[in-house]
C-alpha cells in the first residue's frame, strides 16, 4: 500500500477531450497533476491522427487514441486498465482482509491473556479465602469445645447395690449346680438397680 509499492511497474494513461483531462476509473487527480498532464500532452495532441469513422454508420464505442509514451511502449487500453484496476483492488482487499484478520487474532490473544490473568487471580483469591475460612472454622470449633468442656462436669460413678451384688456372686459359687436357688437375690438386685436409676 506504500507509494513505492503501488507506483512501481505501473503506467498511467489519460485521454484529452477539448482541453480537459478525462479521469479514468474514479481516480481523482490534483490540479497540479492535471496541469502537468496537460502540458506534457500538448505536443502529442497536434501529432495524433483523427480516429477513423465507420462507413456503415454503426455506433461503436469510441476509444481514446493510443499514444506512445517516452519509453516507446504503447499505453494500455481502457479494458486493460480496468482489468489491472480490478486485480489491484482484489489484492488490496486481500491485504486488508489479512490485516484485519491478524488484528482480530492479536486482539483475541490479548483478551485471552487478560482473561487467564483474571482467572488466575480469582483462583488465588478463592484458595486464600478457603484457607482463611478453614482456619476460622477450626478456631471457632476449638473455642466451642473448650466452653462445653468447662460447663460439663465429669460424673462420678459410684457402684450401686454393692451388698446384693456380693451376695449374688457368693450364692453362685456355693450353688454351682443349682443356680436357680439365687433367683430371689437376682430379682432383689434388679429392683435395687431400677430404684437407683430413677433416683
Amino acid at each position: 500500500m506504500g507509494n513505492a509499492e503501488s507506483s512501481e511497474g505501473r503506467r498511467v494513461s489519460f485521454g484529452m477531450d477539448e482541453e480537459r483531462v478525462r479521469v479514468l476509473q474514479g481516480i481523482r487527480l490534483s490540479e497540479d497533476v492535471v496541469n502537468r498532464m496537460k502540458d506534457s500532452s500538448q505536443p502529442l495532441k497536434a501529432q495524433q491522427p483523427a480516429p477513423p469513422s465507420s462507413a456503415c454508420g454503426s455506433q461503436k464505442e469510441s476509444r481514446p487514441p493510443r499514444s506512445e509514451d517516452s519509453s516507446g511502449q504503447e499505453p494500455l487500453s481502457q479494458e486493460d486498465l480496468l482489468r489491472r484496476y480490478e486485480q489491484e483492488q482484489a489484492i488490496i482487499r486481500d491485504n486488508l482482509f489479512q490485516r484485519e484478520r491478524e488484528a482480530a487474532i492479536k486482539h483475541l490473544k490479548v483478551s485471552l491473556q487478560k482473561e487467564e490473568s483474571v482467572t488466575d487471580q480469582e483462583k488465588q483469591k478463592s484458595t486464600q479465602l478457603t484457607a482463611e475460612m478453614y482456619k476460622l472454622s477450626l478456631q471457632q470449633f476449638h473455642e466451642a469445645a473448650s466452653k462445653m468442656e468447662s460447663t460439663l462436669q465429669p460424673r462420678r460413678v459410684e457402684p450401686v447395690c454393692t451388698g446384693l451384688q456380693a451376695q449374688i456372686l457368693r450364692c453362685y459359687r456355693e450353688n454351682l449346680q443349682e443356680v436357680l436357688l439365687c433367683s430371689d437375690l437376682v430379682k432383689a438386685y434388679q429392683r435395687c438397680v431400677s430404684a437407683a436409676r430413677e433416683g
